[in-house]
């Protein structure tokens, strides 16, 4: 059985799907955030 699939798209297609709404990323929220001082600048 297959896990993943690739679909292979234009980068100005993934881009105007993202625009339009069509297409959308999960915000991911990460349990651990840098103090400021760790941060690089």
């Amino acid at each position: 059985m297959q896990k993943y699939s690739v679909n292979k798209h234009l980068f100005e297609a993934v881009l105007t799907g993202v625009n339009s709404g069509e297409i959308a990323f999960p915000e991911i929220q990460r349990p651990f955030v840098w103090d400021s001082h760790c941060e690089k600048k």
